[in-house]
């Protein structure tokens, strides 16, 4: 788990709660490219993206801004178990993942 410095109580949920829901991209542009990269779909129980998809097998939330999940993936003929941290922006126009202490990276909601 990703420390981030606000003392809000981890809530084991069912499912990925509906702020998150929706289309990101790479930058608005990106959006209207059916070939985008760096798109991601996340629904209830699923996140989609460029070249895997995968079902949640945890999700926790930290407030209503902090996303933890743990997914199984597959793509390209392979399944692998993967973990992810996401913050979405007050306005819930980006959501940025902070997944395994890597740099922020920053996707868009796509309209």
């Amino acid at each position: 788990m990703l420390t981030t410095g606000t003392a809000t109580a981890a809530v084991q949920q069912q499912t990925i709660p509906a702020q998150f829901w929706g289309k990101w991209d790479l930058d608005l542009q990106s959006c209207s490219s059916r070939t985008s990269e760096g798109r991601f779909i996340i629904s209830a129980d699923r996140i989609k993206f460029y070249e895997s998809m995968g079902s949640v097998r945890s999700v926790v939330t930290h407030g209503n801004s902090d996303l933890e999940l743990t997914m199984e993936l597959s793509g390209e003929g392979e399944t692998w178990i993967s973990n992810y941290y996401f913050r979405l922006s007050d306005d819930q126009k980006s959501l940025t993942s902070l997944t395994n202490g890597n740099r922020e990276f920053v996707r868009y909601r796509c309209p």
